[in-house]
């Protein structure tokens, strides 16, 4: 995951860049298990550098501009392989809804909506009464 950073990715209030850690990724590996296996995680990895981002229109107008928070690279990585490991544990031993839509892979509101849409179809055909 280390490897695969992007280097042009922002770092955060750390000051610690995804180059340093994609170099370093052997000996920071063993970091990323760290909040797992101690139950805390440090709160300068919560801590976010915002910044204005201009949107559009009168550069002079403070409504053009929005938000970005810049984490720590480091916590978006754990954050990653802490989605990573719950996401595959759900899936392995089957205890996600097998028609639970969201944040799956392959599944998208389209097919919550498909399902909906031919629910209510067969219903229809069988004179059945729907209601939501």
């Amino acid at each position: 995951m280390l490897q695969k950073l992007s280097p042009r990715k922002a770092a955060g209030v750390d000051k610690i860049s995804s180059q340093l850690l994609r170099i370093a990724a052997p000996v920071v590996a063993r970091l990323i298990n760290f909040p797992f296996s101690s139950g805390s995680f440090s709160k300068r990895w919560k801590t976010a550098k915002v910044s204005p981002l201009y949107k559009n229109g009168d550069s002079r107008d403070i409504q053009n501009f929005r938000p970005t928070s810049a984490l720590p690279v480091l916590s978006k990585v754990i954050e990653r392989h802490m989605h990573d490991s719950l996401y595959n544990y759900l899936t392995e031993d089957n205890l996600i809804y097998p028609r639970h839509s969201g944040f799956r892979k392959n599944h998208i509101t389209d097919t919550a909506l498909i399902q909906i849409i031919n629910k209510l179809l067969l219903n229809l055909d069988k004179n059945r009464l729907s209601g939501m």
